[in-house]
């Protein structure tokens, strides 16, 4: 048997190469073209274009358009724009040709914005200014995403309703929970040092008692010094009847090697001793 040749399909994705602004001139060109086409053979139309698409051509005419109204909105327009789409829905291409003042994405952006019935234009209740901050912190400028938690409200309202008011609340209660946090990590760094300082001198000054009583006993009997520096007082803060019942105790210990006649003392005098 031959070997099995396994072929793949190619699939080629066609990029839209100029996404320039259009200039004056491609504009003006653009309307006498769709005018003598009637609107129509797009394809024809953008080969008269360097690098622009039928879409892009279409697009850019439905936004020059001659006629197109860009000004306020009339109270005529909105009462037709529902009667229109009582009649053919959300066919916004078909309504723009009725209006002819208004282009399909004005028509639709009017609809979905304003004149739904089902939009809150109430004011923001302090929850949904909550919600809207969380979600922002979870999901950043992205509103489509956050819409979805907004039954009746619209992109707009609640992309208007963070930039007016709550962009800056939000970025004051950033700001004053970083310094808030800066000001308890300062707080604790501080009384970190102050502890390992307190740590460190309390340790030098243990040392130096330690060092003066071997000191003081090495220099009354040299011989025994090693014996001594383990009689010397433990540091203050222990109790005067446990530093006693330390003494016994290493004084026990030393009985095998030493006794307690040879130095001359008693356990309980060894305060006058160690002067």
């Amino acid at each position: 048997m031959g070997e099995e040749v396994r072929k793949e399909k190619i699939f080629i994705i066609k990029k839209v190469i100029n996404q320039k602004k259009w200039s004056k001139e491609e504009d003006k060109e653009l309307i006498d073209l769709v005018q003598k086409n009637n609107e129509k053979n797009w394809k024809e139309i953008s080969s008269h274009f360097h690098k622009k698409t039928p879409l892009q051509c279409f697009s850019r005419y439905m936004r020059i358009k001659p006629g197109i109204n860009k000004g306020f909105w009339k109270k005529e327009e909105d009462d037709l724009i529902l009667n229109l789409i009582g009649l053919y829905g959300t066919s916004w291409s078909k309504i723009s040709k009725i209006i002819k003042t208004r282009n399909g994405k004005q028509i639709r952006d009017r609809y979905i914005n304003i004149l739904a019935p089902n939009i809150n234009k109430n004011k923001f209740s302090p929850e949904e200014d909550n919600l809207l901050i969380n979600l922002y912190k979870q999901f950043g400028a992205k509103w489509s995403i956050i819409k979805k938690y907004f039954k009746d409200r619209t992109t707009d309202m609640i992309k208007n309703r963070y930039h007016s008011t709550l962009k800056k609340k939000y970025e004051e209660l950033d700001n004053n929970k970083n310094i808030k946090n800066d000001y308890n990590n300062n707080i604790i760094n501080i009384k970190k040092n102050n502890s390992e300082k307190k740590f460190v001198n309390n340790n030098n000054i243990n040392n130096k008692e330690i060092i003066s009583s071997t000191e003081s006993s090495s220099s009354h009997n040299k011989d025994y010094s090693s014996t001594i520096s383990k009689l010397s007082y433990p540091p203050s803060s222990i109790p005067i009847k446990q530093e006693k019942e330390d003494r016994k105790n290493i004084d026990n210990q030393t009985n095998n090697l030493f006794n307690n006649d040879f130095f001359g003392y008693d356990i309980d005098d060894d305060d006058e001793f160690m002067q």
